[in-house]
């Protein structure tokens, strides 16, 4: 699948990495600003292009492993973003509850995706 074939899931996924950086940027150190922004537009490029491949798929007898990586992908995203909440925000409860269960689903339906079909 082409990069960025379909805008919607970037235009989404931009959305919520900027709300991200948004709620973090205050407490990052000033020598982790640009490596943290890199990291944030990585981790939401890898999930939208994962629900772009998702989009493709539907229909397909791919449809359901296509979804396993996109979910994979969200829950990625959102893994890595309670890890950075609690270090650079404020401290979750449960914190590497949260953080670790969201980490090995994500890991989980990754995997998962990488079956073949049919």
């Amino acid at each position: 699948m082409r990069f960025a074939a379909r805008w919607q899931p970037f235009a989404v996924y931009a959305l919520i990495a900027a709300g991200v950086l948004l709620v973090l940027w205050p407490g990052i150190p000033a020598a982790l600003l640009v490596p943290v922004l890199l990291y944030v537009a990585c981790l939401g490029s890898m999930a939208a292009q994962s629900a772009v491949v998702w989009l493709a798929a539907r229909g397909t007898a791919g449809e359901a492993l296509a979804r396993s990586g996109a979910v994979g992908g969200a829950l990625f995203m959102l893994s890595d973003a309670l890890l950075a909440f609690n270090k650079f925000a404020a401290p979750l409860p449960a914190a590497s509850l949260l953080v670790l269960a969201s980490y090995w689903a994500a890991q989980w339906f990754i995997a998962g995706s990488l079956r073949e079909s049919g």
